[in-house]
């Protein structure tokens, strides 16, 4: 399910996929144009001053991943958990608990997955709806 991310324009097209972004609105609120990220005009270079809107406005985002494809897409979550009492913790990229781990990776795939099954879902109910009106109409 991974995918082949060669540059930056790539990258932030499968963020706002995984993060389920309008791209309209994300690129509206970074005041630049969806056409810098289709046919040429994606493989050309994005300003510093775009990328250091994006990793200003959007925290979560992994800066090193954002420019170099290496590591986890998401920065590491923090949480303190001095006074949990439950087995379940973060620890690094990775969700931990009754021998589970989950890693950030993970959760984008799942996310893409759902993503997925939700387009097939509507699809299936599209189609019955369809059947129901034409058993309807007989």
């Amino acid at each position: 399910m991974e995918r082949n991310l060669t540059n930056i324009k790539e990258r932030i097209l499968y963020y706002t996929d995984i993060k389920g972004f309008s791209k309209e609105k994300f690129f509206e609120e970074l005041q630049i144009t969806y056409g810098n990220f289709k046919g040429k005009a994606k493989n050309q270079a994005l300003s510093s001053d775009v990328i250091e809107r994006i990793i200003a406005k959007y925290d979560d985002l992994n800066p090193v991943w954002l420019l170099t494809g290496k590591g986890e897409m998401l920065k590491e979550v923090k949480i303190d958990n001095s006074n949990s009492k439950a087995d379940n913790s973060f620890l690094g990229n990775n969700i931990t608990g009754n021998n589970v781990t989950i890693s950030n990776n993970d959760i984008s795939n799942i996310i893409e997955m759902h993503k997925d099954l939700a387009e097939s879902l509507k699809m299936s109910q599209n189609q019955i709806n369809t059947l129901l009106e034409i058993l309807k109409n007989r």
